[in-house]
């Protein structure tokens, strides 16, 4: 069975995928009165994909999704192993959270868009396009898990009228955090 769901929080718009059958409902709240309370994987999902170069605005969106409680949908069951999809659209922003049937976080995919850029990488694309713009940006996450977290800032810069879309992925390394991939 597939469910399908679409929840409105505040300006923040929700679609829930189960198994097979279609329903849409709206619920509204006070995002800035949200008490953040998750559950042990869902901390893990915070803490293992979260820096201290994470904007501030994908923390927040990323709170919502590791706080966000599918037990309460009418479509829930837990006995049921299925896992839900339940996309977060938030302004020019996208969070695709796959939750299994416990409400743990299994996967995600994210796209926030107009990200303030950390300074080493600001630093780093100046000192590669001197004289260029950034125009716009974007922050790319995949969650596959704690061991698997991928982090991509994608980038476009311009100079009179040449532009080009440049990659970083975000690395653990200590002295080098962005390798361009592109």
């Amino acid at each position: 069975m597939r469910v399908y769901l679409t929840v409105i929080l505040g300006c923040f718009a929700m679609q829930v995928f189960a198994q097979h059958k279609l329903v849409k409902t709206t619920h509204k709240t006070n995002t800035n009165q949200m008490e953040i309370v998750s559950t042990l994987s869902n901390t893990a999902y915070l803490d293992f994909s979260t820096t201290k170069n994470t904007p501030a605005k994908v923390l927040q969106l990323r709170k919502l999704a590791a706080n966000y409680n599918i037990k309460n949908l009418t479509e829930y069951n837990e006995i049921d192993p299925s896992s839900y999809l339940v996309r977060f659209n938030v302004e020019d922003n996208l969070l695709e959270v796959t939750y299994n049937q416990h409400g743990d976080i299994i996967s995600s995919y994210e796209l926030y868009k107009n990200v303030k850029l950390p300074n080493q990488l600001t630093e780093e694309l100046n000192d590669k396009y001197p004289g260029w713009s950034i125009n716009q940006t974007k922050l790319e996450y995949e969650y596959k898990g704690k061991d698997d977290v991928e982090k991509t800032y994608i980038i476009k810069v311009t100079h009179n009228n040449k532009r080009k879309l440049v990659k970083f992925n975000v690395t653990d390394s200590k002295h080098k955090n962005y390798l361009a991939i592109n």
